[in-house]
């Protein structure tokens, strides 16, 4: 019996709780939205930005709200200003669950144009939330950068160019490009061929207009003559004019005895007769030095044959003849000249070249230092006709090392003598040596 009462009584109790909470009237939704913070506008077109933010709950972070209100002015978005902001024409429609990403892309915007971008969000109970972040972001424009009209080359070195130029703006001359594309051809550069020039690495970030700008091409060949333009890029990746069309020819500064020899080697492939002469410490025309030759073939050999393969301006350019030569006939004029200089040795020092009680003439070893070696040439003169000269054997190699002057230098190494080991007598060797000699003092 005593069980039998106490169920009664948790009985009457349950039902007495049941019938007081039906009673009392539901509480009223008060809480709001919360305000959203990582608003954030992105992927401008010329018409359209994309805003992305994290949905808020119903009540705080928590739910699902009921609809968003997104708004856009040309100036920063306030509690005070928000009436006075447009609402955007297409609104997301269904809030999605607090956490969960949100994208909409207002669209029907101006070009060119700066818009900021604010929202509030609303619950079934039409509490709003606060106002978000606000987030800046302008359409493209229409209107490409300037083109460059005074692009030109600063500087030339061995693998290196170094351009410069005047920024122009992201709006023809106005404003600020976004970016810049540098083309490089060995061949001249225009818009047909823009696109297959190849494109420079890391490019420099446009200043505003009207400043200078300057950058340096590098991983050039040597020797190499190179075409440059340029043209900016606005944030809506639109081109400019192409600039002018600048060029130039990449320089090569022997650094050790061996480039030199290639320098050389360069200077006949190129039958470049300025870039010959600059390997040697005499000015004007070397033709006196016998720096490549070889006797027919016959017995006794035809040196007056060989005469004629002296290097001389008419070897590089037939066409114009100096003074006082006699020309090339036509059918001798050369096509190319093909040269495969191969070392036969390590370069070694020559003391006994330098000023000694034995040698009072030679040079001083504190300026100077001389190396040598031998290499094999085998070098193929092709001309017009059926006539071509060849020249395969020996030859040594004679280095002057300016010791004033530092690795890299113009003028470091210069090329002193270059001779057929097999063809001149020892004291034809002196001679020619004491004869050069003298151009140092």
């Amino acid at each position: 019996m005593a069980t039998r009462r106490r169920l009664r009584t948790l009985g009457t109790c349950v039902i007495a709780a049941l019938v007081s909470s039906c009673d009392d009237p539901i509480a009223p939704d008060t809480s709001p939205p919360a305000a959203v913070t990582d608003l954030l506008a992105g992927m401008p077109t010329a018409t359209s930005i994309r805003l992305t933010w994290t949905a808020p709950g119903d009540d705080a972070t928590s739910g699902r709200a009921t609809q968003y209100d997104v708004r856009h002015l040309n100036a920063p978005i306030t509690d005070a200003n928000w009436s006075a902001a447009l609402p955007v024409d297409a609104q997301i429609r269904s809030p999605k669950t607090a956490g969960e990403a949100e994208v909409l892309v207002v669209e029907n915007l101006e070009p060119g144009q700066e818009y900021c971008f604010a929202l509030r969000t609303c619950d079934e109970a039409s509490n709003w939330s606060p106002l978000s972040n606000v987030t800046t972001l302008s359409t493209f424009d229409l209107e490409p950068p300037g083109a460059i009209t005074d692009l030109v080359v600063q500087s030339v070195g061995d693998f290196e160019v170094t351009l410069a130029w005047t920024a122009p703006g992201d709006d023809g001359s106005l404003g600020r490009a976004d970016a810049y594309e540098i083309r490089y051809s060995e061949l001249p550069i225009t818009e047909n061929s823009w696109a297959s020039a190849p494109e420079v690495s890391d490019p420099p970030t446009p200043a505003p207009a009207g400043f200078g700008e300057a950058f340096q091409v590098s991983g050039l060949s040597r020797l190499t003559t190179y075409y440059f333009a340029v043209r900016a890029v606005d944030e809506a990746h639109s081109l400019g004019g192409l600039s002018n069309v600048v060029h130039c020819t990449t320089t090569f500064v022997p650094r050790d005895e061996g480039e030199l020899v290639d320098k050389l080697s360069a200077a006949y492939s190129r039958r470049d007769y300025d870039l010959f002469t600059s390997l040697f410490p005499a000015p004007g025309d070397p033709s006196y030095i016998f720096i490549l030759y070889a006797p027919q073939l016959g017995d006794p050999p035809n040196w007056n044959r060989t005469e004629e393969l002296r290097i001389h301006r008419r070897m590089f350019e037939p066409e114009n003849v100096p003074p006082g030569e006699m020309p090339v006939v036509p059918e001798l004029w050369l096509q190319a000249i093909h040269i495969v200089l191969s070392p036969a040795g390590s370069w070694t020092e020559r003391p006994d070249l330098y000023q000694s009680p034995s040698n009072p003439d030679g040079l001083d070893p504190v300026r100077w230092r001389v190396t040598a070696a031998e290499y094999h040439a085998d070098v193929l003169w092709d001309t017009q006709s059926d006539t071509d000269f060849r020249v395969d054997g020996r030859q040594y190699f004679v280095v002057i090392d300016d010791l004033t002057k530092s690795l890299g230098d113009s003028g470091k190494f210069v090329l002193y003598r270059w001779e057929d080991l097999g063809s001149l007598s020892l004291v034809a060797e002196e001679a020619s040596w004491s004869r050069i000699k003298k151009l140092y003092w």
